[in-house]
């Protein structure tokens, strides 16, 4: 089976033992100095142990100015061990390893320390322009190609690639649509193919002879006006091959234009749409050629390669998804491969968000952490039943199987796959919905016990008798919440998808996110006139970059009108009436969807039956919180790692306390919330914090966590503070006004500052049980007149006299005695000095608190 996939090949003195390669994508698995971390080596291993022959490492700065951190280099000496364990690790499970040599001009911007070279004058607004690089510049980046290329040689590499596509800079200066230079190195196309090719010569100068050079190319620009094209493509690598290069790697895309969407290709594109554009360079230039572009089909690749078309076959996110791909191929046991779905939530998204710590996977999650979630047979198999046979239910399901415990999946409805299925009801989603159901029929190969039209009862679940529970039915759409909205016009964009309801005519969807907008080329492609209303400036803000160009593109070629800023106010038999800027609208319609987003659906009466029934309760995916599928299968994945251990058991039993915290986006408040989470078998988070596009930034990390709720609102409201205290266990009462904003606003300061301390006060003792409520209030060393400089001329530092200029301090104060004097039981300030201690109103004794 795939004889062509896997028969072996020789490229120079490089030996491979099939026609696959891992071709090098960003993982930010690197340390934060640039050099190889153990996350990287486990990443690369078992890619390798999973049968790929030859591992292409990721972008590695040459240049050590321009390179950006969470990124590997080889600009110096010093990272030469780190890549030798790198290359000894693959070698010794029987791989080959090769590095690919950037230097990533525009890309490296994600560092702010890292300098940016770009091939000319690059206005980025009127009044600041990015300098084209210096002939000195150019010959210094030339040098450091040959001297990274002869690091990777005592590193232990096989072969080195030079990266000349995606807007990196040899790509941008061949390039003319990117490229203004009026020297040598600009104009003409032999100019513009000056500077690469010098970086060329200067590689293999640096390599054995037996050493193949590869070089990553674009097949073509795209949307680049005065960009190259297939022919200039195959002129330079005509070029190429003279300079020194063995290998052509075709790929697509660049980063500033919707080219994007052809570097890391989205489900939207076909799988093998690039692979014409390879052939095609390979007939022209009869260099041994590598195909790129969503193969995650082994049967996909064999019948690319065996028809000639190129002579190797890229498959990247395919590893990701499943790093035993290879030889699961290679033993027949295509069903068992978990494909990539082209989703790109783990992948690019994490890479492109610079808050993100590394690309993750939604089909794999344990990428990036290959050590840690081995799976590992449990000494205490357990009975699990799991309301919902969803991603989250079935990825539970399976992981725990393979462990050696004994699930069982209670299905409300009459098929397996829950919303992910429905997801691919969408045009261009089809992926998805096989991955639903491959997902389901691995369960019952495995099997494991499935029972549909099944809804979880407390009868079900005392006849089960489970050692475990896990919640996993998932969410429901929000009702819209405006007059008419009980209209029979008023039509559920699910029930559209799964095809209950078939609509015709006009059409007004509201709501532009995702399921909106997908719900819009839905009823497009089956002749609708839709018009799609969203109250964001933006619609598909809930998208990836790469995914939002492709859906932005067809929506605008299905002819759907998107109308933004837009709030809906009322539904009327044939017409939606919204305002935007500040005007009432009528949009005329036949039919109204709603798309406004997913809540968790009501799950108490199977907390409480576990509750009874001593069962550990736990719950997972949108049953928590209505989010992406990627934190579904991530935290199935990870329950069913740790459901057995001891600790996590026993805080299954108990309620989570819920945490209320001020101060929520400041520094030491961030600090908080991420400690806070990391806790999260204990803790519920609720963070107060004004409305701001700052502060949505800021909370946006952890807006995927199911126990993280944020209030929008004003500290010094008491209605917003009586809602945040209302259910909380714990006050962290971090917030304030701090300088200079305090210095420019006295008294803005003592009524936020001191208010809202005032305010925490009064809504703790209005609860029905104000004494279970524990209040910590954060000091300030302001109190003690011992900021740290610029010190204001009038601070005394008197803690019991305050300078009356120092307002923030001032404010400090008069709260804490506030809360000294607040009469409630519990409470503690960080200017005792009892180490852990609470004060309790007519005891001496402190208690600590838990």
């Amino acid at each position: 089976m795939f004889q062509t996939l896997f028969s072996p090949v020789k490229i120079k003195g490089l030996e491979l033992k099939n026609r696959i390669m891992l071709p090098a994508m960003g993982t930010k698995f690197a340390n934060k100095d640039r050099t190889v971390s153990q996350q990287l080596i486990d990443y690369h291993v078992e890619r390798v142990k999973g049968g790929c022959a030859l591992n292409m490492v990721e972008v590695t700065s040459v240049h050590t100015p321009s390179a950006p951190r969470k990124y590997l280099s080889l600009s110096d000496d010093k990272y030469i061990p780190g890549l030798k364990k790198l290359t000894d690790a693959i070698h010794k499970e029987g791989g080959k390893a090769g590095i690919q040599l950037w230097q990533g001009s525009l890309a490296v911007g994600t560092d702010k320390a890292a300098m940016i070279l770009v091939a000319s004058d690059m206005p980025v607004t009127p009044e600041i322009t990015i300098p084209g690089i210096t002939i000195e510049q150019i010959k210094e980046i030339v040098y450091c190609y040959g001297a990274a290329a002869k690091r990777a040689v005592e590193a232990g590499f096989d072969c080195v690639e030079v990266h000349v596509a995606h807007n990196y800079l040899p790509h941008s200066f061949l390039s003319a649509g990117i490229n203004h230079r009026t020297d040598k190195y600009g104009g003409s196309f032999e100019n513009r193919a000056r500077f690469p090719l010098e970086v060329i010569r200067e590689v293999k100068k640096n390599v054995p002879d037996s050493m193949p050079v590869f070089m990553r190319i674009d097949a073509h620009d795209d949307y680049l006006e005065n960009g190259l094209t297939i022919d200039d493509v195959i002129a330079f690598c005509k070029l190429a091959k003279e300079a020194g290069v063995d290998v052509l790697d075709i790929s697509r895309g660049n980063i500033i234009s919707a080219g994007l969407k052809y570097e890391v290709p989205p489900i939207d594109l076909p799988r093998g749409f690039n692979i014409d554009n390879a052939a095609k360079i390979k007939k022209e230039t009869g260099m041994f050629t590598i195909g790129v572009g969503r193969i995650n089909d082994p049967a996909q690749a064999e019948e690319i390669l065996s028809s000639g078309k190129v002579d190797m076959v890229v498959i990247g996110r395919g590893q990701l998804a499943d790093p035993m791909f290879c030889n699961k191929a290679k033993e027949g046991k295509v069903d068992d491969i978990v494909r990539c779905v082209g989703c790109n939530q783990g992948c690019y998204d994490s890479c492109e968000n610079v808050k993100a710590h590394h690309i993750t996977c939604l089909r794999n999650p344990a990428l990036g952490r290959e050590k840690e979630c081995e799976i590992k047979k449990t000494n205490k198999p357990q009975r699990v039943l799991i309301a919902g046979g969803g991603i989250a239910g079935l990825q539970a399901a399976i992981t725990l199987k393979q462990r050696g415990h004994n699930p069982i999946i209670c299905e409300a409805s009459d098929r397996l796959g829950g919303q992910f299925y429905l997801a691919g009801q969408a045009p261009r989603k089809d992926e998805m919905k096989q991955a639903a159901i491959h997902m389901g029929e691995t369960a019952k190969r495995m099997g494991i016990d499935i029972r549909l039209n099944t809804p979880v009862t407390q009868s079900v679940i005392e006849e089960i008798k489970p050692d475990s529970f896990i919640n996993a039915i998932g969410s429901e759409e929000i009702k819209l919440r405006v007059p008419g909205a009980d209209n029979k016009i008023v039509v559920k964009s699910h029930d559209v998808l799964s095809g209950k309801e078939n609509l015709s005519g006009n059409i007004v969807v509201i709501g532009g996110g995702m399921v909106g907008m997908e719900t819009a080329e839905y009823l497009a492609e089956r002749g609708c006139k839709v018009t799609v209303l969203e109250m964001l400036p933006e619609f598909c803000a809930d998208l990836g970059s790469t995914r939002k160009i492709s859906v932005t593109e067809n929506i605008y070629k299905a002819g759907i009108n998107p109308v933004t800023n837009v709030m809906v106010t009322e539904v009327k038999e044939g017409s939606v009436i919204g305002k935007k800027d500040g005007k009432e609208t009528t949009y005329p319609c036949d039919y109204a969807v709603v798309a406004i987003g997913t809540r968790s659906k009501n799950g108490e009466n199977l907390k409480t039956a576990c509750r009874k029934n001593n069962i550990p309760y736990f719950v997972i995916g949108d049953a928590a919180k209505g989010r992406r599928a990627i934190n579904a299968t991530r935290e199935a994945f990870d329950l069913a790692l740790s459901i057995d251990d001891e600790t996590v058991q026993a805080e299954a039993k108990k309620e989570k306390k819920t945490v209320f915290l001020t101060g929520g986006t400041g520094t030491m408040g961030v600090e908080t919330i991420k400690q806070l989470l990391s806790r999260s078998g204990r803790f519920n988070v609720r963070v107060l914090a004004r409305r701001s596009q700052k502060n949505k930034e800021v909370l946006k990390e952890f807006m995927s966590y199911p126990n993280f709720e944020v209030i929008w609102g004003d500290m010094k409201d008491y209605d917003t503070i009586y809602r945040c205290v209302t259910g909380a266990d714990y006050v962290l009462h971090i917030g304030a006004m701090v300088s200079p904003a305090a210095d420019k606003d006295p008294e803005g300061t003592l009524r936020t500052n001191i208010g809202s301390t005032l305010n925490i006060i009064k809504a703790i003792k209005a609860q029905p049980n104000p004494d279970a409520i524990k209040l910590a209030y954060v000091g300030t060393v302001a109190e003690t007149g011992s900021r740290t400089a610029p010190i204001h001329w009038g601070r005394c530092g008197d803690p019991v006299k305050p300078s009356i200029h120092d307002y923030y301090g001032l404010s400090k104060v008069v709260s804490e005695r506030e809360v000294f004097e607040s009469g409630l039981k519990y409470w503690k300030s960080n200017k005792q000095k009892k180490k852990k201690t609470i004060k309790k109103r007519g005891e001496k004794k402190k208690k600590k608190i838990k």
